[in-house]
């Protein structure tokens, strides 16, 4: 038979359902198949005025709902094979194109993914797409190849008992900009270096440096 659901009892995962057919007759309280509800488990309950299929007994006392249903009211919202989608009320769409082989999620609210374990993530490429920024909340991140920076680096906190510092066995190399501390940069250095004296003892002052930095 075919229904509406009038009626959903979160707690007890069961619906009501009114059968137009039947002079509009409601049913019981009947339960909505799931895939699994002991060991593994499953939780999926229909909305109100979602049409149904139902499993009743003779006397329309007992059975059980097997799914919903499409309608012309309510037609499919996908016309391909390949598809396996699902879109929530808010909406927030998941689908599986194997023809594809494309998994997409757009989601409108938050993600998110806990591993009691560990998490890896195995592709020829990786892209994280962020507006705002994206935070490594973690005591330590570890590159194995190589590193490219296109903006600036910002290095602050603390490292061991110091504050924040880079630490590499190689060069530290500026193609085009400056190196600086606190007091001032090395180009600062160059100019102050080349252009110093010194007093002579023998009288006056020294030239500037012959070789300059």
């Amino acid at each position: 038979m075919t229904g509406i659901v009038v009626a959903v009892d979160e707690k007890s995962g069961k619906v009501r359902v009114q059968f137009p057919d039947r002079d509009d007759l409601v049913s019981d309280w009947l339960p909505v198949m799931q895939e699994f509800c002991v060991g593994n488990q499953q939780y999926r309950l229909p909305d109100e005025q979602t049409q149904v299929a139902v499993l009743m007994d003779e006397n329309y006392e007992a059975g059980v709902v097997l799914g919903a249903i499409y309608s012309d009211c309510d037609p499919p919202p996908v016309t391909n094979r390949d598809l396996y989608y699902r879109r929530f009320k808010d909406g927030t769409v998941i689908q599986y194109d194997r023809a594809g082989h494309k998994l997409t999620a757009d989601v409108k609210g938050e993600i998110d993914a806990r591993a009691d374990v560990q998490a890896v993530i195995t592709s020829p490429l990786v892209k994280a797409v962020a507006t705002i920024k994206v935070v490594h909340d973690t005591p330590l991140t570890e590159c194995t190849g190589n590193l490219s920076v296109a903006g600036g680096i910002t290095c602050v906190g603390s490292f061991g008992a110091s504050g924040g510092k880079i630490v590499t066995p190689g060069d530290i190399e500026s193609s085009g900009g400056d190196v600086k501390d606190r007091t001032r940069s090395m180009a600062a250095d160059r100019t102050i270096y080349n252009g110093h004296i010194h007093v002579d003892p023998q009288g006056g002052n020294t030239g500037q440096p012959s070789q300059g930095m």
